[in-house]
């Protein structure tokens, strides 16, 4: 790797680090697949928006979304969650709550749909490398909650999602080689 490479690469990496290190802390640690349900938003809502999202994925070429059966979607694999939650205002609590969906490098082939904005106490999502077209949902700006959102190396199209000018907690954004604007 060229040194300059490199080192964007490691200052990217030490970033993220930091950044995940944040989002652990605000929303109290993650876990994944601890037996429990549930997520925010209304556990029947969560776990049908998850399986709307699962219908919607054409192409799972490593079978990673085998495991997303049944009510319990801490259980599914790059479902993360936490048992508290930490608001704006500082309340929290109840739980556990959907807070993180990561399938970096999985190569799903399908779209984003528009019942993932359900999921209002996602924190990261992180999908790059995977081959998602279409746009990014309108009703994403619910996720208010949204701190990382990572759709780089896919198949989007559209105009510039203004959508992600209405997420209030949005910090990192990457959609590089991902769009045609």
């Amino acid at each position: 790797m060229p040194r300059k490479s490199y080192r964007l690469f490691l200052l990217h990496f030490l970033f993220h680090n930091v950044l995940m290190q944040s989002v652990v802390a605000a929303v109290g640690g993650f876990g994944v697949g601890i037996g429990i349900d549930g997520s925010g938003g209304g556990e029947a809502a969560v776990f049908g928006a998850l399986q709307a999202w699962k219908a919607s994925i054409t192409s799972d070429p490593h079978g990673l979304l085998r495991s997303w059966v049944g009510p319990n979607v801490c259980s599914y694999k790059g479902v993360f969650c936490s048992s508290t939650f930490q608001d704006e205002g500082g309340s929290g609590g109840g739980g556990p709550y959907v807070v993180g969906i990561d399938l970096n490098r999985a190569n799903l082939e399908g779209s984003l749909v528009e019942d993932l904005a359900a999921l209002t106490r996602l924190t990261l999502i992180h999908l790059n490398s995977n081959r998602f077209s279409g746009t990014i949902p309108a009703g994403f700006q619910a996720l208010v909650s949204l701190q990382e959102l990572e759709l780089s190396n896919n198949r989007l199209s559209s105009p510039f999602p203004v959508v992600i000018l209405s997420m209030p907690s949005l910090v990192y954004l990457d959609l590089r080689f991902s769009t045609q604007f």
